[in-house]
């Protein structure tokens, strides 16, 4: 090989190699790195609100003192329902109410609605209402009164209870121009009370 070709081999070989190294060159990543860390689990709060059936307590109140059922004289009658109510007597009822809120500036709406009403048929057809919290047979008045106490609405942010009472007071006079029934042997249905529990949102 002469001199001449020997100059154009190297010359060739650096030019392969310039290719090569261009070429290689645009292929090069640069720098990278990563990392991770897991978001986490979110959980949510909750409210509750409930009427303690368990915990329902009558009592007989026009005596003094107030003579609860299931103990002493009306040892005997532990519903509603089993005592049998004369002019004179007032009965109370206690109904225990709890709630419970968790979550963070949880706020909620205490509200009670007493359902007294609604009515029922007796076997011998008569119809019974409540109107204006008085128990009326086929539209008549007995002079037989149903309230419902301590169902205010409040607005509450921790856990916490209230006692509901309902009232029934069969009254001893005597009888007013709208009382036109004489009150015996009625069968009165007195409806619900419901407790509902809010969220605030403002």
């Amino acid at each position: 090989m002469n001199m001449k070709n020997i100059t154009k081999s190297i010359a060739a070989g650096l030019i392969g190699i310039t290719l090569i190294a261009g070429g290689t060159a645009a292929t090069y990543a640069t720098w990278q790195d990563s990392d991770s860390a897991p978001i986490g689990t979110i959980k949510t709060g909750s409210m509750s609100v409930s009427i303690l059936d368990e915990k329902i307590a009558w009592s007989e109140v026009s005596s003094k003192p107030a003579r609860p059922f299931g103990v002493g004289e009306l040892e005997d009658i532990n519903k509603l329902e089993d005592f049998l109510i004369v002019p004179g007597n007032k009965l109370e009822g206690k109904f225990p109410v709890e709630w419970q809120l968790k979550g963070h500036d949880l706020e909620a709406t205490l509200t009670f609605r007493s359902l007294v009403g609604g009515g029922n048929e007796m076997p011998n057809g008569d119809k019974v209402t409540i109107q204006g919290n008085q128990i009326m047979v086929n539209g008549k008045g007995t002079d037989i009164w149903v309230y419902v106490k301590g169902t205010d609405t409040s607005t509450v942010s921790a856990n916490g209870d209230r006692t509901v009472t309902v009232e029934i007071n069969y009254k001893n006079r005597q009888a007013p121009s709208y009382v036109k029934h004489d009150g015996m042997n009625v069968d009165a249905y007195l409806g619900d009370l419901e407790v509902v529990l809010t969220q605030k949102t403002s």
